[in-house]
């Protein structure tokens, strides 16, 4: 069901604002851990460095923060940058 729904989404870095935050669905279940849709969505071209508005929060950053190594190795294997800047101009990761 979840891959017929993401199928039928023409645009898979479209972003959505969401309590004054803006961003991809894959930063979206990044964010919640969920490997599953994170391996569907890149194996679809989703931007796996879009940033969370435009404070250069990442998926990266975000999966990181919340502890999911899973899709932190996902991202990671889906060439990820490595080396972004978040909030202040500090680096994320």
């Amino acid at each position: 069901m979840k891959k017929e729904c993401h199928q039928q989404t023409s645009d898979v870095n479209a972003t959505r604002t969401d309590n004054g935050a803006t961003a991809t669905p894959l930063c979206a279940d990044a964010y919640k851990g969920n490997t599953e849709m994170v391996t569907l969505m890149a194996g679809n071209n989703a931007d796996v460095n879009a940033s969370l508005t435009n404070d250069g929060i990442t998926p990266l950053y975000v999966t990181a923060q919340e502890g999911h190594t899973e899709v932190v190795k996902l991202l990671l294997d889906n060439n990820v940058y490595v080396i972004v800047h978040g909030l202040g101009g500090f680096p994320c990761a």
